[in-house]
């Protein structure tokens, strides 16, 4: 069933990037088929590895993650620089290596940042909501 998913998520962007609703129907898939695999692999998540660790650690800090890193993300877009930009333009190991390094970076700030809010809690409230024991 995941493998049908994967095909047709693949032939519809492939075919028709353009097209709105296919691009809607696109995503939907995607979103089905992650939340698939996750579902396959739950028994995974609840071992005492480093990995499954650091997914559940993630998955409990994603809002804080997906609110704070814009402002980590702003900072690093103004750092934008010509040469840079043309490496990564033609070279797609490069890419991928960068940009797994960069999530790994706004992901771990994001989680240290609110570290250091929780240390203060009218802000925290204001910025996150209430603190989550």
């Amino acid at each position: 069933m995941m493998s049908i998913f994967l095909i047709i998520s693949i032939m519809l962007f492939s075919l028709f990037r353009n097209v709105t609703i296919l691009s809607f129907m696109n995503s939907f898939l995607m979103i089905v088929l992650i939340y698939k695999v996750f579902y396959s692999y739950r028994t995974f998540f609840e071992h005492n590895s480093y990995v499954a660790k650091s997914l559940n650690l993630i998955g409990r800090r994603t809002m804080a993650i997906y609110f704070l890193h814009y402002f980590f993300l702003n900072g690093i877009m103004e750092m934008n620089s010509s040469e840079f930009t043309e490496l990564l333009r033609n070279n797609w190991l490069i890419q991928i290596i960068v940009g797994l390094f960069f999530t790994m970076l706004l992901t771990t700030a994001s989680i240290l940042l609110e570290k250091i809010l929780q240390s203060f809690p009218a802000i925290y409230k204001l910025v996150l909501g209430p603190i989550k024991k």
